[in-house]
């Protein structure tokens, strides 16, 4: 089958069900390019989401399993069987451990699929449940043609039958935040603008650095420095926070909200590759990063952004202090974040990179 005439489609674990998160965020990009280079692409669901309306908002084709979220959505697999006979010689590709198993039972049931890849957007093993799906994910791995893994720490940990590939997160270019972008930005979430801004983006959890974030803010000797979170969790809602922490909620488009930073702040305690962390360096902001996960495939420490060890509140006070109080140092930073997003982690590269994986297990 020539790449031209590929009918992709696309089975996802969606986190939660009023927001978009970072790994549906990136499925959708991928989607708007596979869709712009001619090829047919579907999105197929477990149970209603916000994903569904924003992508059916766009055009595209999408299917709901089932009525509510389920642990397994055994009654789920006959309909996704049944679907793929009305699509035949697809591609499937599922995103997250509960579409890529239930993807390799559909397989197994008969289902006329061409060839199915799985993406691993990363393994969060922070409870038994989890550690025991994910270990469920790798094992059952061989059963896909090819796994693509967003975590370059990934391929070690699967069975040597499993064709493993690290396919970077990636991002549409735009241009780097202008100053009336910063203005805006200011002005809409109401920061001072002789403040600087350290942001974070996503869910605001433990797993997330948000404690951690809390203890700087509260030993921050620098009135100058405020610590804004972008994004809903467990942590919004914490009555201690001290005056120089804004909780801003949920915010949908994250290029309303970054331009109002200075440095962007990522404190994760576990992370893939983060979309945020690429969409602030894209814009062309110095970013803090925690060398968890895939990070530093994006950033070397001291050239394009300053790495940090994971948990560690005291290394993320230094490194804010430091930019803080180094201009030159922080503008330097910012663009070689820029210029390393630009050579290496554009949606374009991203939808190559499974072209060639669908190709490459061609037949």
């Amino acid at each position: 089958m020539r790449p031209a005439g590929l009918r992709i489609v696309h089975l996802v674990d969606v986190m939660g069900t009023t927001h978009l998160w970072g790994k549906e965020r990136a499925i959708a990009a991928l989607m708007g390019q596979q869709r712009r280079s001619g090829l047919a692409t579907r999105l197929v669901v477990f149970s209603p989401n916000a994903m569904v309306d924003v992508m059916a908002g766009m055009g595209f084709r999408t299917d709901i399993l089932g009525n509510r979220p389920r642990r397994w959505p055994v009654r789920a697999l006959a309909k996704l069987v049944a679907l793929l006979r009305d699509e035949p010689a697809c591609v499937l590709h599922t995103h997250g451990y509960k579409a890529n198993i239930v993807g390799r039972a559909a397989r197994a049931a008969g289902a006329p699929i061409s060839r199915l890849v799985a993406t691993v957007h990363g393994m969060n093993d922070d409870t038994r449940a989890l550690a025991f799906y994910n270990r469920l994910d790798r094992l059952t791995a061989p059963l896909s043609h090819a796994v693509a893994v967003a975590d370059s720490r990934l391929p070690p940990s699967f069975p040597r039958a499993a064709h493993v590939a690290y396919v970077a997160n990636a991002l549409a270019d735009r241009a780097p935040f202008s100053a009336a972008e910063r203005d805006a930005a200011r002005r809409r979430f109401r920061l001072r603008d002789d403040a600087f801004v350290v942001g974070l983006l996503g869910r605001v959890t433990l797993a997330k650095g948000a404690l951690d974030v809390l203890a700087v803010a509260r030993s921050c000797g620098d009135p100058r420095i405020v610590f804004v979170f972008a994004g809903d969790g467990d942590l919004v809602r914490v009555t201690d926070a001290p005056p120089n922490v804004r909780f801003l909620g949920y915010v949908d488009d994250a290029d309303s909200y970054l331009p109002a930073l200075d440095v962007y702040l990522q404190a994760s305690h576990t992370e893939g590759l983060s979309l945020a962390l690429l969409e602030s360096m894209r814009g062309g902001l110095a970013c803090i990063a925690t060398k968890v996960g895939s990070t530093d495939c994006a950033i070397d420490d001291g050239r394009d952004g300053l790495l940090i060890p994971a948990c560690r509140p005291d290394a993320i006070r230094q490194a804010v202090e430091r930019l803080a109080a180094d201009d030159a140092l922080r503008s330097l930073l910012a663009s070689e974040a820029r210029a390393r997003f630009v050579a290496e982690f554009t949606l374009e590269r991203h939808h190559r990179a499974y072209l060639e994986l669908y190709r490459a297990i061609e037949n």
